[in-house]
């Protein structure tokens, strides 16, 4: 009776909860909720992916399962197989930038790129063993790791021509690594072990994890902050470089393959039945996020806040969608991504979706799109007048910003919006009554004539006058 009880009126709590949300709807006085959905993209395979990386919001490689190299130029949306030349499963991904990258893998295989991946070639790892992960600092300097039942660290100094085995003392499968610089990186294993090393690998010392959980992977904003996740939902933080961890509740006893992060607050870690996890506030709490899979998640990669992809088992590939709920009223402001939209008056309630992507059409005539400002805005609520858009212009465009358009794909062409630029808060500001694609540019850069053009063209004309004359006074002279 007791419980019966406590059902009816826990049943009871969430309809008032939802009546309450629906007045307040109805009222036009509700708060514009934001959150995060993770949507499914077509991977075009069937084959399991282990490990994803992306350079910038655009272009990313993924790799998994029979030798499967996929890669994406438009955010995730659309994977081209790649030949990767191998059968043996890839498990591990990087880049140092669009051209050049590796992969790594079963039985010590190794790949490298020179080109995006148009080809792949493979390297001598001088193992035989199952490598897990691959990590490069630069164009020269990487690790790959593995093994099974035996602890393999391996290095290259020139790009992978050659790779050398570390000496890392006794152990078990190492499972990620990674380096924050050429000098300083850590390593997980089976068991809980953590390792680090302040020389570029040449010794690797033991760290106190607190937990002999299996740790799947490893990743550092800086040589003081990092995280290790794993077996049993095991989240481990340290901000000492990893003097000391400490354990961090998960709120999931499903096992956590990756981790990946953006700065020392922001984090996702993704796992087994589809789980996703994100803080906002460095790890004091994770949150968990819908993926709408029950699919093992065994690597996420993250540009920014914004921008993310996951990957599973059986092909699967997720995207992170950023989303809001716009409630009925007036002037209804709603925050989402880099973008503020104010409504006038909303008549019925919906969602704002802004999602970030490679530009898909092309250049407005004369002008240079933005690659990091590019979304594509979509809305189902109802509204009447013109929403007032403001975007946030990232810090590490440098160039004038008094320089910037705002363009909006309608009509199946750029339109010119007319925008206000405030240069001391960055952000610009305009005005729309539709949304769909929305984008920032700036004049593209004309190549001037030289100064000397002009007096080169008169040197030359002067010369070929002065060669004509020359030539009449010998024929006259011939001819006397």
């Amino acid at each position: 009776m007791r419980a019966l009880k406590s059902s009816v009126v826990s049943v009871t709590r969430m309809q008032l909860a939802l009546a309450l949300v629906t007045l307040l709807f109805a009222l036009g006085s509700a708060p514009a909720f934001a959150g995060t959905c993770w949507t499914p993209q077509t991977s075009g395979t069937a084959q399991s992916l282990y490990s994803v990386y992306f350079v910038d919001a655009s272009v990313g490689w993924a790799v998994g399962v029979g030798g499967t190299i996929l890669k994406s130029t438009d955010g995730g949306e659309t994977w081209t197989l790649q030949a990767s030349g191998t059968t043996s499963q890839l498990s591990g991904v990087s880049f140092v930038n669009k051209s050049v990258g590796w992969a790594a893998g079963g039985s010590g295989t190794i790949l490298k790129t020179a080109d995006g991946g148009a080809t792949w070639t493979p390297q001598n790892s001088g193992t035989t063993q199952s490598l897990t992960a691959v990590y490069f600092v630069d164009a020269s300097t990487g690790w790959a790791v593995g093994g099974h039942y035996a602890r393999t660290i391996l290095k290259t100094i020139d790009g992978g021509a050659t790779w050398t085995a570390q000496t890392s003392g006794s152990g078990t499968d190492v499972r990620d690594v990674f380096f924050v610089d050429a000098a300083t990186g850590w390593a997980v294993e089976n068991g809980g072990n953590i390792l680090k090393t302040t020389d570029g690998g040449a010794n690797w010392t033991p760290q106190t994890s607190g937990t002999t959980q299996t740790l799947y992977s490893v990743r550092f904003v800086d040589s003081s902050t990092g995280w290790v996740v794993g077996n049993g939902g095991t989240i481990l933080k340290t901000t000492d470089g990893g003097a000391t961890w400490t354990a961090q509740t998960s709120g999931t006893a499903n096992l956590l393959f990756s981790v990946r992060l953006i700065d020392a607050s922001n984090a996702w870690a993704v796992g087994a039945n589809g789980t996703i996890l994100n803080t906002g506030d460095g790890g004091a709490t994770w949150t968990p996020q819908a993926s709408g899979t029950t699919a093992r998640l065994f690597s996420v990669d993250l540009v920014d806040v914004s921008t993310g992809l996951a990957v599973g088992e059986t092909g699967t590939v997720l995207k992170n969608v950023s989303t809001s709920v716009i409630p009925s009223g007036t002037n209804v402001e709603v925050s989402v991504n880099q973008a503020t939209i104010n409504f006038p008056t909303v008549s019925v309630p919906g969602t704002l979706t802004v999602t970030p992507y490679a530009p898909r059409h092309d250049e407005p005539s004369n002008f240079r799109l933005l690659p990091n400002l590019y979304f594509d805005m979509h809305s189902t609520a109802t509204f009447a007048g013109a929403a007032t858009v403001t975007l946030n212009i990232p810090e590490e465009y440098r160039s004038n910003l008094s320089n910037l358009k705002v363009f909006h794909w309608k009509n199946n062409g750029w339109q010119q919006l007319s925008a206000i630029v405030d240069e001391g808060a960055r952000t610009v500001t305009f005005q729309t009554d539709s949304f769909s694609d929305f984008t920032l540019g700036e004049p593209s850069p004309v190549t001037p004539t030289p100064a000397s053009s002009g007096w080169t063209l008169a040197f030359l004309g002067a010369a070929a006058l002065l060669v004509i004359v020359s030539s009449r006074r010998r024929k006259v002279a011939d001819a006397r």
